[in-house]
């Protein structure tokens, strides 16, 4: 999800998108670290992070071993909570340890006990894109859904909406779908700016709410996109260029 409710970026600089290339092309910063907060008791699913991780050294042709996972169990577990963009924003302000500079690009994810400020009945925000090489995961209401078919469906695994929802959201904070990245060719969905028209890409919109995700993707685990498409995948590329 994009901040704004998906209707565009955060007035002035420093919004998803901005900081695309340095987090995407390795000769600017030859090394990425991904520095990840969490509340005890709702850590980051470890398959999850792997995927990502695989996904970023696809995107930005980082050898592995250059990109580098740092997790920490620093951030209040308050699972009812509905959090603002202020309150996500200042969270990071206090928590967040690392900025790019030299050799290393640096990547925020910041993983909450509780919801968003615009969750609205069973359309629940699953993670949101704030900032230039900041996201967070709402990992409170990624375990509900998951864990009490929340639609009344099938249960779903909490690793698969995880994996898919750290893909759509770092693709967010890397400029994708036409927010800052430029489009190889049109891939966005006009009725859902800022997402990719394509229902298998991982940037399809379904994929960061929980309504929408538990009523298109009927499948089960292997149903729910996870990955770039080809489009995806030509405009990163194209910023390493």
């Amino acid at each position: 999800m994009l901040v704004a409710g998906c209707a565009g970026l955060v007035p002035g600089g420093g919004g998803p998108g901005s900081a695309a290339r340095e987090l995407v092309d390795p000769r600017l910063h030859a090394r990425l670290v991904v520095e990840i907060d969490y509340p005890v008791g709702f850590a980051p699913n470890d398959e999850a992070v792997e995927v990502l991780r695989r996904t970023l050294a696809e995107v930005t042709g980082r050898d592995a071993s250059r990109i580098e996972i740092v997790k920490s169990a620093d951030i209040p577990a308050e699972r009812n909570k509905k959090y603002t963009l202020q309150e996500i924003r200042a969270l990071e302000m206090e928590h967040r340890d690392r900025r790019t500079g030299g050799d290393t690009a640096a990547l925020y994810v910041l993983y909450l006990a509780g919801g968003y400020s615009g969750d609205q009945g069973d359309a629940r925000v699953l993670g949101v894109a704030y900032g230039g090489t900041s996201f967070a995961m709402f990992k409170g209401n990624i375990q509900e859904a998951t864990r009490s078919s929340l639609l009344g469906l099938r249960t779903v695994e909490e690793r698969c909406v995880e994996r898919a929802v750290l893909v759509h959201e770092f693709g967010h904070v890397a400029g994708l779908v036409n927010l800052g990245t430029p489009m190889q060719r049109p891939h966005e969905d006009p009725d859902h700016p800022g997402h990719s028209s394509n229902r298998r890409s991982v940037m399809y919109y379904a994929v960061e709410n929980t309504l929408d995700l538990f009523a298109l993707f009927t499948g089960g685990c292997s149903d729910i996109p996870y990955e770039f498409d080809a489009d995806d995948k030509a405009d990163l590329a194209a910023l390493r260029r």
